[in-house]
């Protein structure tokens, strides 16, 4: 790559090399993991069975939530999509940080701190959910006809 030729932000081809990025310089890569499951184990936090992508050449002035969108829509995925990202150094259960704002990316890029790969984390928004299980007060019939079988899921967001 020519000297003066400023590279432009791509995602990684599967058989490419990671780039070679000097200490300190305005561009790193952003490690996507993607299509995973994010559990506890053991007290800690496990993200396993996940896809994981990179965009080369991302400029520290160019990081946005747009171009975390992009990011989404680049590994298949529609919107909305919620992001976290690994601080540099820490596990997964002590330094994960939801980005809501480019006030949380100005933190990322701080925590960067001259490194040439962020890992973020792409995962669906949360949904909470209430779970009721109807216990009979009394023992059961001998015919059973005064068990519930089943439970009940109730989303608080629309009653039901």
């Amino acid at each position: 790559m020519e000297a003066n030729k400023t590279p432009r932000t791509r995602f990684r081809l599967y058989h490419e090399q990671a780039p070679l990025y000097g200490k300190d310089l305005p561009h790193f890569t952003v490690k996507i993991h993607h299509r995973g499951i994010m559990f506890t184990k053991s007290n800690n936090l496990v993200y396993e069975h996940g896809d994981v992508d990179y965009m080369d050449y991302v400029h520290s002035s160019s990081l946005n939530r747009e171009l975390l969108d992009k990011l989404v829509e680049g590994v298949g995925l529609d919107l909305p999509m919620g992001f976290l990202y690994k601080k540099q150094k820490f596990s997964l259960l002590e330094g994960l940080v939801r980005i809501r704002s480019n006030v949380d990316i100005a933190m990322l890029l701080k925590d960067r701190n001259g490194a040439n790969e962020v890992e973020i984390y792409l995962v669906l928004p949360s949904r909470n959910y209430e779970l009721s299980i109807l216990i009979p007060l009394r023992p059961p019939s001998p015919d059973n006809s005064n068990v519930y079988k089943g439970l009940v899921i109730i989303d608080p967001e629309i009653g039901e």
